[in-house]
């Protein structure tokens, strides 16, 4: 029974809008290729965030995420747009690149599955929020003494 309500803001998608949004702009007015330098770099800005929030946690997921991250903001950095354009296929380090993010991809789909990435302050926030069942004498008892101690009062 979760008694939390659900997470409905947008505060992780903050990062993803704003990239995109600097993309289309630069778009417009600069070109393809360099928008997708401002793709890759906000890729690295992202990763920086997720290196910031592994520090803080710890968590494997977020050492992973973040090198899928600057991985694939390399990868887009190793992109010849125009070669693309016409047709042309991609660069071995960008192939190589490619299929290690896609490896990357698919273990951090499987971390989400399995719930290893959750937010543990949510987890913790879910066990705190459980009904909690009564019971009759659900303290154990005290342990029971298994010999004598011999000290004189002056010792304790």
């Amino acid at each position: 029974m979760n008694k939390l309500r659900p997470d409905r803001s947008i505060t992780g998608f903050l990062p993803a809008i704003i990239v995109l949004m600097a993309f289309f702009i630069t778009l417009i007015y600069f070109g393809m290729a360099t928008a997708y330098n401002v793709i890759g770099l906000g890729f690295w800005v992202v990763g920086v965030i997720q290196l910031i929030i592994y520090t803080k946690t710890r968590n494997t997921g977020y050492l992973i995420s973040t090198i899928y991250v600057v991985l694939v903001g390399i990868f887009v950095f190793s992109l010849d747009i125009e070669a693309l354009q016409n047709g042309q296929r991609l660069s071995n380090t960008s192939a190589l690149l490619g299929v290690i993010c896609l490896f990357l991809m698919g273990w951090l789909l499987y971390m989400l599955a399995t719930r290893q990435i959750k937010w543990k302050g949510r987890a913790v926030f879910e066990l705190a929020a459980r009904r909690v069942n009564e019971v009759s004498n659900g303290f154990t008892e005290r342990p029971k003494p298994a010999g004598k101690a011999d000290y004189t009062i002056d010792e304790v």
